[in-house]
């Protein structure tokens, strides 16, 4: 269980850096990251989860990660196509 806790602290740390540490994000892209940071959260928290819940709270966590690097590619592709 300790081991569980230190990996989704590690990951909250990682996206709270992302948040703190690019200026260029836009208000979207930190609000996402925030929930993201929101969902780890409460996985962490909730110490009795049957397999299910867990896995639902996973997949959401990813869906809003994959949500947020593909929105910032996007973001970028456009950016450097009016430069």
């Amino acid at each position: 269980m300790l081991r569980k806790t230190q990996n989704i602290d590690r990951l909250i740390l990682g996206v709270r850096s992302i948040t703190e540490n690019r200026c260029s994000l836009l208000e979207e892209e930190v609000n996402l990251l925030e929930k993201v940071i929101g969902e780890l959260e409460k996985l962490k928290r909730k110490r009795k989860r049957d397999d299910s819940e867990t896995q639902a709270l996973i997949i959401k966590v990813v869906k809003m990660l994959t949500q947020f690097f593909v929105f910032t590619d996007e973001i970028s592709k456009i950016i450097d196509f009016m430069n």
